[in-house]
């Protein structure tokens, strides 16, 4: 069982009730595959051990993702939990892709993040799943990684610059120090790439350690994925994807599954407006402090109901429904983050001013809606019918700088 925060322990109680009755529910329509067991004795033991006795690498690639039920807050900070079940899609508008190597030779672990040698703080959060998987492994053996992330035309995605702060207040069980923030002209923030990182991760290096048996049960690697980012667990189910979590749900209980058929939404066209954090807001920040929202609880408690309203517009093929869903809960997870005991405004000018343009557009007819994670970056959700529309909008209020997408699949070997 994972940490409940003393003062949650009877929504916790009421969240699991919420969970089980929701797995009863999931299991009526869509396959819940069962969590592999790995122990010493097992049928797979002998088979996992003639892999680790070679050099052994895999590749994996998974794409970020966006809120449309979004989560705020962990109960626990070492395993990631989070206080309810959210829903994202994902977004081939960016990508990462990772490889995972375990060469005998290595004496300690090598990982790379963008071509450069990852600080203490990022090689923690990765560690946080090459370490699990040893453990379930039962081997020392060293690793090489080498993770880097892309916009969907190829080109890399600047790099953040590195500055480290001691981060004070975090839990005890928070499995970090310190944090790294971005330069005014560094990276674009929201952009959800810390996702589409914890899923290439823990997929390509499932398979690396374990085979196909286990990097193919997508339970298992997706709760791998969320030891790093709680939201990667979504990206390596792909499409849109339902997390279920409460506070003290047991690690392997924690998943995500996918809640779309595959191009179900093929007609979705998705945005992306990269914006850069000139105040450098790092999202442990905003996940640190949301509970002490006076709107907290109450977001909280409507969830379920949301959830039921989501299902139900996937199974009527209501992309208007998930659409404004998802901008509803934009607006919902800002006034936390506004509202906390250490209020932070993740929008940037540019921030506003889309969200304005959103508003105009469905005055004129034109169906488009925003959804805005934690940071400035914008997703416009839209349709091929309205797409040329939104981006005439765009261009009059001179934005340029933007990607064009879809809804994309989950992580993948390659």
């Amino acid at each position: 069982m994972t940490t409940i925060p003393q003062e949650f322990k009877q929504f916790a109680e009421q969240e699991k009730k919420n969970y089980n009755s929701l797995i009863k529910q999931l299991k009526k329509e869509y396959k819940i595959e069962n969590y592999p067991e790995i122990y010493k004795h097992s049928p797979d033991y002998e088979v996992i051990k003639i892999l680790q006795s070679k050099m052994f690498s895999a590749t994996a690639k998974a794409y970020p993702i966006q809120g449309i039920l979004k989560y705020h807050g962990m109960p626990d900070w070492q395993y990631r939990t989070a206080f309810f079940p959210s829903i994202s899609l994902t977004n081939d508008c960016a990508y990462t892709k990772t490889t995972v190597t375990f060469p005998e030779e290595f004496k300690e672990d090598y990982i790379t993040i963008n071509k450069k040698p990852a600080n203490d703080s990022e090689r923690k959060r990765v560690l946080a799943i090459i370490d699990y998987l040893r453990k379930l492994a039962n081997t020392t053996q060293k690793i090489k990684i080498e993770s880097d992330n892309y916009y969907s035309d190829g080109k890399e995605i600047p790099d953040q610059n590195r500055i480290k702060i001691p981060l004070s207040g975090l839990p005890n069980s928070a499995n970090f120090e310190e944090i790294v923030i971005s330069s005014k002209f560094a990276s674009p923030k929201g952009l959800g790439t810390s996702a589409s990182a914890g899923a290439a991760l823990a997929l390509a290096a499932t398979h690396a350690l374990f085979g196909k048996k286990y990097s193919s049960n997508m339970r298992f690697v997706s709760t791998i994925a969320r030891l790093l980012a709680g939201s990667a667990c979504r990206s390596v189910t792909g499409g849109i994807s339902l997390w279920l979590s409460y506070p003290g749900i047991a690690h392997e209980d924690c998943f995500a599954i996918r809640i779309d058929k595959k191009d179900q939404f093929s007609d979705c066209i998705l945005i992306t407006i990269p914006i850069a954090s000139k105040d450098n807001i790092k999202t442990e920040m905003a996940h640190l402090h949301a509970q002490t929202s006076p709107f907290f609880r109450l977001w909280l408690q409507q969830r379920k109901q949301k959830i039921v309203q989501l299902l139900q517009a996937i199974k009527n093929n209501d992309l208007w429904t998930i659409a404004k869903l998802a901008e509803q809960d934009t607006l919902n997870l800002h006034n936390i983050t506004m509202t906390s005991n250490n209020p932070i405004v993740l929008y940037e000018p540019e921030t506003m001013s889309l969200m304005e343009l959103c508003y105009k557009l469905r005055n004129n007819g034109i169906q488009v809606y925003f959804s805005i994670d934690t940071g400035p970056t914008v997703v416009l959700i839209t349709d091929k019918e309205n797409k040329n529309k939104v981006e005439n909008g765009l261009k009059s209020i001179n934005i340029n700088n933007y990607i064009i997408g879809k809804i994309a699949a989950g992580a993948e070997l390659v």
